[in-house]
């Protein structure tokens, strides 16, 4: 890189011989040589001057108005009387500079101006890392302050809920343990609002979720508008929300809890296709009034009280007290066994009614069927240790799956073969229709699940959903397997027209795709210690050691 020297000497002589002294050191400087001060000055708005060689005489008596940069080198030739003056006068300067004998000899001269140059060399290198480190400074606040902002909209998406854009059930666990501590030190009152839309199911239900949604979103802006900003506002999960209340006594909370029952209920909820009344019912409950010891406790007691409140019809405030607890409490449990006695027993009338419904549909054989599907599914429980509830689901999921087969009245469903597992596959649409008819009965639940996932196998090549392994819920593969081992027995049974080694091999056959190998091993010792069949028993310990060397066939 070349370097730009300015000789400034009032002799042209003199300035000719400079240059070719300074120019001898270097082959990459450029020579330009001034006569007057106003040739400096323009000189140096021309060119990007490395170094000034200026003599005193063209020296103006304020050497900054030369307006030499910081990248620029000065040096003052002066006679040796001049030197301490011009030493004083260049104290301040920005740019590098130096004095010298105007009387000195080139060597010396060309050794101050090399480590005058490398100086000033080094100083803007040092200026440029400086610029740099500036700019990367600059870069990282900036990407900081980025990095705040994003982490701030991060906790935001964490601490609120996507649909009303309240604080969500995440938030309201630190939350609350934070604001009874504060309540505790500070020795004031925390009081909490549990808030509940009555009926949300139904509106969901017969308005659609969409409107529910609505909802949901009108609410949170009710409640966020008729509370004080120091008010905590949750979104809790379903039709649930919770208000904070820090400061507030149970008795202003009631107020407050009143004022928000009537905001929700005097406007109607309209949007473009459905326009409802919606309540909510609220339960109080506060640290001083509750005395609870502990966040969830604090809670619980809320939740009871608003369920008090939904006992009592709805649409009301009702504040937790242990006396009302008391007597609600007992009253629940009441209303919770005649409940649970009055489903069983609604269930239990239900399968009769379907088995009625289907006796002439099947024959004696099918019923055979039943009686024998179940019969092993009573054996696989005891067995598995499997509590009674369980087991009398299993027993009403393998009843609802035969006899609704037969209430489809469809050919294919009725159409017998060695395994179940080899169904045509027209009975794939099966699971959704067993679905369908057991959708009008709520109370069959636990059962329409295992329906649905009946016809899955084990290998993952059944339907609906292509499941594998332990993916299949436990019920639906004890029905599969018990429903098939009845199919096999009955066929042994019948004019010999199965042997049970023939069975055995059906197993193992069925045991590599269809059912859970561990499954039918515990079948095989059941069998075994049972004695269910005329088996000899090295012939069952050499099955029992095939399907335990059985891998998952892997899906194609």
């Amino acid at each position: 890189m070349s370097e730009t020297v300015i000789i400034a000497h009032s002799d042209p002589d003199e300035a000719q011989s400079l240059g070719q002294r300074v120019e001898a050191d270097s082959k990459n400087r450029i020579i330009l040589k001034a006569h007057s001060t106003d040739a400096i000055r323009t000189l140096l708005n021309e060119h990007e001057c490395t170094l000034l060689l200026l003599e005193s005489s063209l020296c103006p008596d304020d050497i900054s108005s030369l307006h030499l940069t910081e990248t620029t080198a000065l040096i003052v030739l002066a006679d040796s009387s001049e030197i301490e003056d011009y030493a004083r006068k260049l104290t301040g300067l920005a740019t590098i500079n130096d004095v010298i004998n105007s009387s000195a000899g080139a060597a010396l001269l060309n050794q101050r101006i090399q480590l005058l140059l490398a100086y000033c060399a080094l100083k803007n290198e040092f200026s440029k890392i400086q610029k740099e480190h500036s700019i990367l400074t600059q870069k990282l606040t900036s990407t900081e302050k980025s990095l705040c902002s994003m982490q701030h909209y991060f906790d935001m998406l964490y601490e609120r809920d996507g649909l009303t854009g309240l604080y969500n059930r995440k938030y309201f666990s630190k939350a609350l343990k934070q604001k009874i501590e504060q309540a505790k030190l500070h020795d004031t009152e925390l009081s909490l609002l549990l808030l509940d839309v009555d009926y949300f199911s139904e509106i969901n239900r017969n308005s659609g979720q969409v409107f529910g949604d609505f909802v949901l979103n009108e609410i949170a802006a009710r409640l966020t508008s008729n509370t004080e900003d120091f008010a905590l506002s949750f979104r809790f999960g379903g039709g649930s929300f919770i208000i904070l209340l820090p400061q507030t006594t149970v008795v202003s909370a009631k107020l407050i809890a009143d004022r928000l029952r009537e905001k929700c209920a005097e406007k109607k909820f309209n949007n473009s296709q459905f326009s409802l009344h919606v309540t909510i019912s609220i339960g109080i409950a506060s640290l001083a009034h509750s005395s609870p010891e502990t966040p969830g406790e604090l809670l619980d007691m809320a939740d009871k009280a608003l369920y008090q409140a939904k006992a009592e019809g709805r649409n009301r405030c009702t504040v937790y007290s242990e006396e009302n607890n008391r007597s609600s409490d007992s009253c629940l449990n009441r209303s919770h066994e005649t409940l649970t006695k009055l489903l069983d027993k609604t269930k239990t009338n239900s399968i009769a009614s379907i088995e009625l419904l289907t006796h002439n549909l099947g024959g004696e054989e099918d019923r055979k069927h039943i009686r024998q599907a179940l019969f092993i599914i009573d054996l696989i429980c005891d067995r598995l240790r499997l509590t009674e509830p369980i087991r009398q689901t299993l027993h009403n999921a393998l009843t609802l799956s035969i006899c609704l087969k037969f209430i489809l009245n469809n050919d294919a469903i009725n159409k017998k073969t060695t395994l179940p597992g080899d169904q045509d596959t027209a009975l794939e649409d099966l699971p959704f229709k067993l679905v369908d008819l057991t959708k009008a009965f709520d109370f069959f639940s636990q059962e329409r699940h295992i329906l649905f996932c009946q016809q899955e196998w084990y290998n993952g090549e059944g339907y609906p959903e292509g499941l594998r392994g332990d993916e299949i819920p436990m019920g639906s593969k004890i029905i599969s397997l018990a429903d098939s081992m009845a199919t096999l027995a009955l066929a042994m049974f019948r004019d010999d027209e199965l042997s049970p080694e023939h069975m055995l091999s059906e197993l193992v056959k069925g045991a590599s795709r269809q059912w859970d190998p561990q499954l039918v091993i515990l079948l095989l010792d059941i069998i075994k210690e049972k004695k269910l069949f005329s088996l000899n028993t090295q012939i069952l310990e050499d099955t029992r050691e095939k399907l335990q060397k059985i891998d998952t066939p892997v899906k194609s």
